[in-house]
């Protein structure tokens, strides 16, 4: 995810959590952001996805963002 949101030149995370889910925070133009959100569908080569959610950022999620894109550390 990080490589396709730093093409897409989103702001942002993503990290792995203890349940095996993944969760990321995003931020950029509108056509961006449904792109990331296409690709999460699909997912890395040899991935399961059996579910995206989006929902539209906190304002403390959207001021904690790292530009570039990057991998935080699991949780």
């Amino acid at each position: 995810m990080c490589k396709e949101a730093r093409r897409l030149r989103l702001a942002g995370w993503v990290r792995n959590c203890a349940d095996g889910s993944v969760e990321a925070v995003a931020a950029g133009d509108e056509e961006s952001l449904r792109r990331v959100a296409q690709w999460a569908q699909r997912g890395p080569l040899g991935s399961r996805v059996d579910e995206v959610r989006t929902r539209a950022a906190t304002d403390t999620e959207a001021t904690d963002l790292d530009d570039p894109f990057q991998q935080r550390m699991s949780v």
